[in-house]
């Protein structure tokens, strides 16, 4: 895989932590994932994770962890490399303002008898309002 961009649609200039978000907020993500030679990635089967835990080591099904996992649709032709995650509000609603959360976007292409490729897109902190 080249590269992945991400868009919020949230103006916000940070350098190592994501934006601030309100708990309840809606935030759509807006994913551009391109080859190494700058033409769109056929993502169409792969599986997205986001995490946000109060602890890294936190299980996904802790109750203070926000978990969302979406899968691409099939493969279109050509391939654009543009997908969408949206985090709905009641996901946002368990988030405990004040704190701090670990993020980390996951992608897994699933492969037919042999292991996944699994890429960590990004993953830092985020502070909670």
């Amino acid at each position: 895989m080249g590269t992945c961009n991400v868009s919020t649609g949230i103006d916000c200039n940070t350098s190592e932590e994501m934006c601030p978000i309100f708990v309840g907020d809606t935030i759509p993500f807006i994913f551009t994932f391109t080859q190494d030679d700058g033409t769109p990635l056929q993502t169409g089967g792969m599986e997205l994770e986001f995490t946000m835990k109060l602890n890294e080591d936190d299980a996904n099904d802790d109750p203070n962890t926000l978990y969302k996992k979406v899968v691409f649709p099939p493969p279109v032709e050509p391939a654009t490399g543009i997908e969408n995650m949206t985090l709905t509000s009641e996901d946002t609603s368990i988030l405990i303002s004040g704190r701090k959360y670990y993020y980390k976007f996951k992608l897994t292409n699933p492969m037919e008898g042999v292991p996944d490729e699994v890429f960590t897109l990004g993953y830092g902190q985020i502070l909670v309002k």
